[in-house]
């Protein structure tokens, strides 16, 4: 009879997945543009063997009418057929899995340049239980250098976004801001939380510089920016942008377009706005937390 594989150790393989992915974060990015090809490359043989126990199985039931098959030798090479076409499944989905991680932190890797930061993924576990509040709860903390007040982000494509952008620097949102860390697990409060704030940056081609505003958190309702003089030019569909901040975001990172715009009633100097996140942040299922390593003075 011909050679049948040893059971293989499946669980211990996937295990080493994440600290493949965290491999190729260091690469460079001349390398790191290759990371799909070597991460297919490097599983290649063992599923190569997978898929050669496959057909060896398979083989074996193609004569199933001879008389020498008996029915339980066919449910055996039947379930053995099943459990490795099983096998190599999962491990192609584990390999897609790793291989857009690498894809998404190579992207922001070149994105930030020379400023140093590293990066953490995280999947959404938990809502918190006070509904008043849009908190999230994520499977990292302080174990990866997860520490408060660092900003949260997610690939707009990642999560069904309606919107349409210019290029590929949108495809990265900021959805967020870490509020308490543990050792395992992290809550990160959403853009839209009535208690969230932060310093942005409106843009549009008359405004290359951009405006300053705070963004401010209305729950259920679009976000407001505050604190942007009546005096500028803007109009709805402008971007509205994180303001670089060399200790939380360096780069300029996008929050949304603006939805609507008008004269402040209470202050008739300023602009009342309105912005959209650029996807449905309820059904967030993956973030990427940003770790700045440099900490000059602006």
């Amino acid at each position: 009879m011909a050679w049948m594989p040893k059971k293989l150790k499946f669980k211990r393989i996937v295990a080493y997945l994440p600290l493949i992915t965290v491999f190729f974060l260091f690469l460079p990015l001349s390398v790191s543009a290759k990371a799909r090809h070597l991460l297919s490359s490097f599983f290649a043989p063992l599923t190569s063997v997978l898929r050669d126990a496959t057909l060896e199985v398979t083989q074996g039931t193609s004569d199933l009418t001879s008389s020498d098959v008996s029915a339980e030798k066919y449910r055996l090479l039947h379930e053995e057929y099943i459990r490795l076409n099983n096998q190599v499944a999962n491990m192609q989905s584990q390999i897609d899995i790793q291989a857009e991680k690498i894809n998404i932190l190579s992207g922001l890797k070149q994105e930030f340049g020379i400023h140093k930061a590293k990066f953490a993924i995280a999947d959404v576990i938990a809502a918190d239980s006070d509904t008043k509040k849009q908190i999230y709860i994520i499977n990292v903390g302080s174990d990866l250098g997860v520490k408060v007040g660092q900003l949260v982000l997610a690939g707009i494509a990642m999560h069904d976004s309606q919107l349409v952008f210019p290029n590929d620097a949108y495809k990265m949102s900021v959805v967020g801001q870490i509020l308490e860390v543990g050792k395992k697990t992290s809550n990160f409060r959403l853009i839209s939380d009535m208690d969230f704030k932060l310093p942005v940056k409106i843009f549009n081609n008359l405004n290359t510089d951009g405006i300053d505003g705070s963004l401010r958190g209305q729950g259920l309702k679009p976000m407001d920016v505050k604190m942007v003089s009546g005096k500028s030019e803007i109009s709805p569909g402008d971007l509205v942008f994180v303001k670089p901040n060399i200790k939380t975001l360096p780069v300029k990172m996008l929050i949304g377009p603006l939805t609507s715009c008008q004269r402040d009633e209470d202050s008739p100097m300023m602009w009342k706005i309105s912005v959209a996140a650029p996807m449905d942040l309820h059904k967030l299922r993956q973030v990427v937390i940003v770790m700045p390593t440099e900490y000059e003075q602006e």
